[in-house]
C-alpha cells in the first residue's frame, strides 16, 4: 500500500512539473506586400484584429518604418470543470520595404493550458484565424480606399 501511494505522489509531482512549450521565435506568415501609407496599414490591421474579437495588449511603432502588435489571449475553448483551456494570440510585424510599400507578417498562434494557474503552452499556428484576419484586413483596406 505504501509503494502505491508513493507511485501516485511521484506521478502527481511529475505531471505538475511540465514546462510550457514556448512560441517559436519566428512563427510569422507573410501576407502580400501592402502598398498603402503606413498609418493606413497599421490602423486597418488593428481594425481587423478587433473585428475578430482580439484586443491589443501591446503595440510599438517605429515612426513610419514599422512596428509590432501583440494581442491578448482570446479563449476559444474552455472546460470550466477541469480548467483546461485553449486560446489564440496574434502577433503582427510591419516593416517598411520602400516608400508606401510594407511587409506585413502575422503570427496567429494557438496555445493551451491545463489549469488557470499554468502558463500557456504553444500548440501551433492557427490557419483559420490567419485566413479570417486576411479577409478582414482586405475588407478594411477596401473600405478606406473605395468608400464602401
Amino acid at each position: 500500500m505504501t509503494l502505491r501511494w508513493l507511485a501516485v505522489l511521484l506521478l502527481t509531482l511529475l505531471s505538475g512539473c511540465n514546462a510550457p512549450t514556448p512560441e517559436p521565435e519566428d512563427p510569422y506568415e507573410d501576407l502580400p506586400t501592402q502598398t498603402y501609407p503606413f498609418k493606413v496599414v497599421w490602423e486597418c490591421t488593428v481594425e481587423a484584429l478587433e473585428a475578430e474579437g482580439f484586443s491589443v495588449a501591446n503595440s510599438q511603432r517605429e515612426g513610419e518604418e514599422g512596428g509590432d502588435i501583440t494581442t491578448g489571449f482570446k479563449i476559444v475553448d474552455q472546460d470550466a470543470l477541469s480548467e483546461r483551456a485553449e486560446a489564440v494570440r496574434v502577433r503582427v510585424r510591419l516593416d517598411k520595404q520602400s516608400e508606401k510599400s510594407y511587409r506585413l507578417r502575422i503570427a496567429p498562434s494557438r496555445f493551451k493550458r491545463e489549469y488557470t494557474r499554468d502558463d500557456w503552452s504553444y500548440l501551433g499556428r492557427d490557419a483559420e484565424v490567419l485566413a479570417e484576419l486576411q479577409r478582414e484586413l482586405a475588407g478594411s483596406l477596401r473600405k478606406r480606399y473605395r468608400g464602401e
